[in-house]
């Protein structure tokens, strides 16, 4: 009861600071009154994230809904100053009995609470968790397609004793059970308690490893939610680790889109990468493909690497690879991710692949034959191809093959937006010297909508076509410059 009480009175003093704002020192956020010892599993929620800014020596404190993150600051509540990042709170570790009666297997509507008590009784009694997923198997309503529980098993906080994480099903009321159902995420702890650690109200969670990611000599909890948009389903991924303790927090998360090296997308597949030799692990997430007609058949999937890094204490981003591909408007984007990191040699045999290579594809084997558009396409791709050549020369302060290369479009195909792109490069080179300055005027020559005579554009190829015909400095026809001051 005396912690039920303080735990009441402590969420209440948080919500006051919510309101009011707090001026305090800064201390540690597990010591906001979300500590270990919650009164049932009930309560055992992902804790609120405590947001802290710091202006001088005072303090603002504000408590947000969602939970387990590296938290930024909430500035407004210290009247502006610099941001500090403060380590992400604790989830609550409920004390569970573990005296439930196994014969009595708690149904799809019975709580959180009651499933993880029995949980908890079945891993004391050293049940299996093929024997725990069998029980529970059995009761699964007729609605759900699949399993009721999914599991896996790791010494989280290094006392010795295996502990069960575990992803369930319960809560279903009357009208639920007709719809997709709740989840529950949390650990069941060798030495007795259970900690709830997410929810999901749609899929069943999937749980990859678990594994060392950190280098702590203890493994991490990682899952996925699988969460659909409008027209595309793709994976919420969470990274939870208690360093041998019992408190779990996040160190990863990856939601909504990847956005790391010109990768761009909804993650829709992770995977547990591990080396041959003793370094750590890495999270390989695929994806980038939208299920949406206007997203087109040019999306490319991009696999996208993430480790543990011990200096900054954090995941960060180790590696973009594309998915390899032989059409031709790929090719032109792999010249683009070759310019992103600076490596024109690449650059240029990618362009000049584009321009002479009969061994490449215009359309995708699922695209509808049109060998008009096909045609236009790789006209199109070949003369812009040969804008970026001029573009490169003037990066490589040769002007004169620069030149060239403009002479040759003009007797090629004079009336093309890349001709009277590439003529704008060069005027705007000659006048002020600076190759983003005149790569940005002349890519804003290239048609942004849709023409009869013109197919580079979001509409013709999908607004999720991996690259930008635009003055983009990211993916498009700029990219790997440095933009001038004010763009």
């Amino acid at each position: 009861m005396h912690n039920r009480r303080a735990t009441l009175i402590a969420v209440s003093l948080l919500l006051s600071c919510w309101t009011f704002g707090c001026q305090t020192p800064p201390q540690p956020v597990k010591e906001s009154g979300w500590e270990a010892n919650a009164a049932s599993a009930a309560n055992a929620e992902p804790t609120p994230e405590v947001r802290t800014a710091q202006r001088g020596h005072q303090t603002g404190n504000a408590v947000v809904a969602s939970a387990m993150e590296t938290l930024v600051a909430a500035k407004e509540n210290a009247g502006g100053g610099p941001l500090e990042k403060t380590p992400a709170p604790v989830v609550a570790v409920a004390n569970v009995e573990a005296n439930a009666d196994l014969t009595e297997v708690p149904g799809p509507e019975a709580s959180a609470a009651d499933v993880a008590r029995w949980l908890s009784t079945a891993h004391r009694q050293g049940k299996s968790g093929k024997w725990i997923q069998r029980k529970l198997n059995r009761s699964k309503p007729d609605e759900l397609d699949k399993s009721r529980i999914y599991w896996t098993t790791g010494d989280y906080d290094g006392d010795g004793q295996g502990d069960l994480a575990a992803a369930f099903y319960a809560e279903c009321k009357d009208i639920d059970c007709h719809g997709p159902g709740r989840w529950s995420v949390g650990v069941v702890w060798g030495s007795g308690g259970w900690s709830q650690l997410a929810k999901s109200e749609r899929f069943a969670p999937e749980f990859i490893g678990p594994a060392d990611m950190t280098g702590d000599e203890h493994p991490e909890l990682i899952f996925t939610f699988e969460k659909c948009g409008a027209h595309t389903c793709y994976e919420n991924l969470q990274v939870l680790s208690a360093h041998g303790q019992k408190q779990f927090r996040q160190v990863f998360r990856l939601g909504d889109e990847v956005k790391a090296g010109g990768a761009r997308g909804l993650p829709q597949k992770v995977e547990l990468v591990r080396s041959n030799d003793d370094q750590l692990p890495q999270l390989k997430v695929s994806g980038g493909l939208v299920g949406s007609a206007g997203a087109g058949n040019f999306q490319r999937v991009a696999h996208t690497m993430w480790a543990w890094d011990a200096k900054s204490q954090q995941f960060e981003h180790a590696a973009t690879r594309w998915a390899p591909s032989d059409l031709r408007l790929h090719r032109f984007h792999d010249a683009v991710v070759a310019l992103e990191r600076g490596n024109l040699k690449s650059a240029k045999e990618d362009l000049d692949e584009v321009i002479r290579s009969d061994a490449l594809r215009e359309l995708p084997v699922d695209a509808k034959p049109d060998p008009n558009f096909a045609k236009t396409l790789r006209t199109q791709l070949g003369f812009t191809a040969r804008f970026m050549l001029a573009r490169i020369a003037l990066q490589e302060g040769d002007s004169a093959r620069a030149d060239r290369i403009v002479e040759e479009l003009e007797a090629t195909a004079p009336k093309s937006p890349a001709t009277e792109a590439a003529r704008t490069l060069q005027s705007t080179w000659v006048e002020t010297r600076s190759v983003p300055r005149a790569c940005q005027a002349a890519a804003q020559l290239f048609p942004a909508t849709a023409a009869d005579d013109w197919v580079l554009d979001a509409v013709a190829l999908g607004y999720n076509a991996p690259v930008k015909f635009t003055d983009d400095f990211d993916r498009g026809l700029c990219a790997g410059l440095v933009a001038p001051e004010g763009v």
